[in-house]
């Protein structure tokens, strides 16, 4: 190792010992990107921090992420390219769909890092995809459409979850996913 300033050598013998410091301390990998992202989720709903119903929505996010050769590398051989070409198969998915994905994948890195299991977490700086898609405007019932819906669905199985969703704002998931306990009369 040379260089012309003594500074700049002390520096370039620290680089070259942390490189050495964390190539020496990281675990074998064996930690595969989805091994990751469903050991997290595993651990989540086992420590309650997930219902059963928001761990069962993540397993729709995680089956999209499977389809990709990404899934079972590990995390540590993940590059750049390997994110593009992920990133590629995306785009014809809702944006919010896209920032769950991402979501899930800077959790691995986060994880991962911690955990040892590599130097460096790809998504820093990376930008996520956006979707041919374009964003959906969601607009509320007017009062007179509240009206009118109100005289057509008494006959639907789902009356309560309308009626429900009408006087409270909650989306059909909440709904479906409250428990009398949730309940406070």
């Amino acid at each position: 190792i040379s260089n012309k300033s003594l500074n700049k050598l002390k520096l370039r013998i620290e680089e070259i010992k942390r490189n050495n410091f964390l190539k020496d301390n990281l675990v074998e990998n064996v930690h595969t990107l989805m091994d990751i992202i469903k050991k997290d989720l595993e651990v989540k709903k086992m420590k309650n921090i997930i219902s059963d119903s928001t761990y069962n929505r993540h397993q729709s996010t995680l089956k999209i992420i499977e389809k990709h050769y990404i899934a079972e590398m590990p995390i540590s051989d993940i590059t750049i390219e390997d994110l593009n070409n992920f990133s590629s198969t995306l785009l014809n998915y809702s944006n919010s769909v896209i920032s769950k994905v991402f979501i899930h994948l800077k959790r691995a890195y986060n994880i991962a890092i911690d955990n040892n299991w590599t130097n460096k977490n790809l998504l820093n700086n990376y930008t996520k995809p956006k979707s041919y898609k374009s964003d959906r405007k969601v607009s509320a019932f007017t009062i007179q459409e509240q009206k009118e819906f109100l005289k057509i669905i008494p006959k639907s199985k789902y009356y309560m979850q309308y009626l429900i969703a009408l006087n409270t704002g909650m989306r059909m998931g909440e709904i479906n996913a409250l428990h009398y306990n949730d309940i406070d009369l």
